[in-house]
């Protein structure tokens, strides 16, 4: 029973494409996934397509058959079994006026890794506005990234919760293994965005049903919060990050964003040169989790295993910057060597 419950969960992985950290656990989760129902034998005669380590493991086997089937499936999918479930932790945090069951509910079905959600404070039901939220949101995100068995990978979604998320990892980037920013832009000047708070406080204002929706997550305190967060804006307590910060960042930055709205179409190539990973998704507008969840959790999760395999920008900028002072130290040393 412990075997065939093995045996189902990495079927699970392999049906939801969780990639392999080492290319040839990548293929032979691959080879399973186009050989169900062969014989050991006649997998084992498609050798010649798998990498050495996959014919060494699969010889063995071949000659076996009956009710150690069983066993042999075990013994190929075991090495692709070791990297897929080392899954690093993921912290969801959720936009401005949202809850995470709101902004993230149609992505649990999705997660393979281990997700923890992370309320905002002031959003919900439950309790008062504090006098600055945002300041409030980044100490507890501190804390839920302390609790972590490891760095995690931060997500945080819109204008608001991208900030904190970004905010809360600056200052000790080793303290979690990437960030992942949705609906954002890091060209965003203040006055725009100010344009558009002042918008959807109108919006709010004269729709009936806005009010309802917002007084139903978060109760008859939700004009507080909505107010409490703007004066931090203006006064500059939360400061959205800007392009050249992102290129300081001491970590991966990935930006995921929605094909259907042009600013923030138009924000994926500046932060692509500022050293961010970028992801667009067909058919999702600014709450991507919302429009597009499968493909948001698969995004979030693909950046992770990226992370720990180090194929991402920030990864290959730092190589590049390691290469060019190589070269640099090589070209004084011939010329020292010239000279003498």
């Amino acid at each position: 029973m412990h075997h065939l419950h093995l045996l189902l969960q990495l079927q699970f992985l392999i049906q939801y494409q969780t990639r392999a950290s080492s290319p040839a656990a990548s293929d032979l989760s691959v080879m399973i996934g186009q050989a169900r129902g062969a014989s050991p034998d006649g997998f084992c005669r498609q050798a010649d397509r798998l990498p050495d380590e996959a014919s060494a493991w699969c010889a063995p086997r071949s000659r076996r058959s009956g009710a150690r089937r069983l066993d042999w499936i075990l013994t190929v999918l075991l090495p692709a079994k070791e990297s897929c479930y080392h899954v690093r932790p993921v912290i969801l945090v959720h936009g401005l006026m949202g809850t995470e069951e709101a902004h993230f509910g149609g992505c649990r079905r999705w997660w393979t890794h281990s997700i923890t959600e992370m309320r905002l404070p002031g959003h919900g039901t439950e309790g008062g506005v504090p006098s600055h939220p945002a300041a409030a949101a980044i100490d507890r995100l501190r804390e839920v990234i302390d609790e972590q068995p490891e760095p995690p990978v931060v997500v945080g979604l819109s204008y608001l919760g991208a900030a904190v998320a970004f905010r809360a990892a600056e200052n000790a980037p080793a303290r979690v293994a990437g960030v992942v920013m949705s609906g954002y832009s890091f060209l965003v000047a203040p006055d725009v965005l100010n344009r558009w708070l002042t918008g959807f406080t109108r919006m709010a204002a004269r729709q009936q049903r806005a009010r309802d929706h917002f007084a139903d997550l978060h109760g008859q305190k939700w004009e507080k919060l909505l107010t409490a967060t703007f004066d931090e804006i203006a006064d500059g307590c939360l400061r959205l990050p800007g392009a050249d910060e992102l290129e300081r960042f001491g970590a991966p930055v990935q930006l995921v964003n929605g094909a259907l709205l042009q600013n923030e179409r138009n924000a994926i190539g500046p932060a692509a040169a500022s050293g961010a990973d970028v992801a667009v998704v067909a058919g999702a507008g600014h709450v991507v989790p919302v429009d597009a969840p499968r493909v948001f959790a698969a995004t979030v999760e693909e950046f992770a295993d990226r992370i720990d395999a180090g194929h991402t920008a920030f990864h290959e900028r730092r190589r590049a910057a390691a290469r060019a002072a190589q070269a640099e130290t090589s070209a004084e040393e011939a010329e020292e060597a010239t000279h003498a």
